[in-house]
């Protein structure tokens, strides 16, 4: 058996290198794509076109469906964004609500450290609503 890891030992870890090195390729490459696409799937500029490219793939739309449908998806779409924009509002306002109850509990170090996570989550929800 010893003689087995010393004639085969090497050629084995080089597989086993080979291998794992294609695992943390292939893991970081999957996950750069799937965050693309749902980057591109919540940016609601996409919103329409994601739609109509879905009804068009699944129901194969004909042209003069299509010239109707597409102002009937706009608006919807319109109506998505607004309810976006609300619920937006009002997870703002409930935060805010939660910030200042919390405050009345905390001493000043944790209102701080508070303030400083309450800082990072609005840098963050911004750049998700951008993106």
């Amino acid at each position: 058996m010893n003689e087995f890891f010393k004639k085969y030992g090497k050629i084995g870890l080089c597989f086993l290198g080979v291998f794992l090195a294609g695992a943390v390729t292939g893991g970081v490459i999957s996950a750069g794509i799937v965050r693309r696409v749902v980057a591109n799937r919540v940016n609601p500029q996409n919103w329409e076109s994601l739609l109509m490219r879905a009804l068009d793939r699944k129901i194969d739309l004909r042209p003069e469906q299509r010239a109707k449908i597409v102002p009937m998806v706009a608006s919807a779409v319109n109506e998505f964004k607004a309810t976006r924009a609300d619920a937006v509002g009002r997870h703002q306002q409930t935060l805010a609500q939660l910030k200042a109850n919390l405050a009345t509990v905390l001493d000043p170090e944790q209102q701080q450290a508070l303030e400083k996570l309450s800082q990072e989550r609005q840098k963050r929800w911004k750049k998700f609503l951008q993106e």
